[in-house]
């Protein structure tokens, strides 16, 4: 894969793009081009962050992740800088001229979350997860701040939805620190499960998971969504309670697939 690209996760930025569509779907029914300016904002800002993740982590990633772009030295660390910066011009520029004042608002937020996170709170416990999970339910409330306010009757069901993204993104996050432990150990990273220990760790994550999983129902008894939404989302519940039942890695894997079964599920829900 080009170095470019891959420093900047596509399959993650995408992943984001495609939130901004799910949720401006969900509100509107249609597809407009507003939703897609803001798909390429989500996309610029979500590029951003890990590059800048990739540049505050050289020396662990070292040890971690010897492949990457800079530890493997196939990109310098000024290049990456620069290419940030060549990211964010954009994504605030086509934010401001196409979309509306929540929106840069939101966009200007996560890139300073996603330095100060990266530069100093990555690796203080539970802090640097919540950041992530945030950055990552943000992209569903931008989504729908494009078309609504944010105290607007129509954004519930966005705002459940980025619930359930951030409890589940929360539990994954603590298994991917259960995952990094030795290398985290070792540069005196003070994750959660330095602190506490993995399986304590596992214990919390696994309970962030549950309570999504609960919480994947509420749209349901509230009555916004009928019993299509239900089966669907049924089936990304079992996933997500699967993942369990894995190892870290295995856990991560499971949960990615299941959030993606639950996008389809209010999808679906909304048709």
């Amino acid at each position: 894969m080009n170095t470019y690209l891959e420093i900047i996760r596509p399959h993650n930025g995408l992943m984001a793009a495609l939130a901004v569509l799910v949720a401006g779907f969900i509100l509107t029914g249609s597809f407009s081009p507003q939703m897609f300016y803001g798909a390429l904002v989500v996309f610029f800002v979500a590029s951003v962050g890990f590059i800048l993740n990739d540049y505050f982590d050289y020396e662990i990633d070292k040890i971690n992740e010897p492949k990457r772009p800079l530890p493997s030295g196939r990109m310098k660390k000024n290049t990456a800088i620069a290419y940030s910066i060549a990211l964010t011009i954009p994504a605030l520029a086509i934010a401001q001229q196409y979309l509306n004042i929540y929106c840069v608002g939101i966009a200007v937020l996560n890139i300073f979350l996603e330095f100060i996170y990266a530069w100093k709170l990555k690796r203080v416990a539970l802090v640097g997860n919540l950041i992530v999970s945030w950055l990552v339910a943000s992209t569903f409330v931008f989504g729908g701040l494009i078309f609504v306010v944010p105290l607007a009757a129509e954004m519930d069901i966005i705002w459940i939805l980025a619930a359930l993204s951030f409890l589940s993104n929360l539990g994954r996050e603590i298994y991917g620190d259960v995952e990094d432990f030795v290398g985290d150990k070792t540069v005196g990273a003070k994750t959660l499960p330095v602190i506490l220990g993995k399986k304590k760790s596992s214990a919390f994550a696994s309970l962030t998971i549950i309570a999504a999983v609960l919480l994947s129902a509420l749209p349901y008894y509230l009555g916004i969504f009928g019993i299509k939404y239900l089966c669907i989302v049924a089936l990304a519940d079992l996933m997500f309670l699967y993942s369990l039942t894995r190892d870290p890695r295995g856990t991560q894997k499971w949960t990615r697939i299941a959030m993606f079964v639950a996008l389809v599920a209010f999808v679906a829900g909304s048709l």
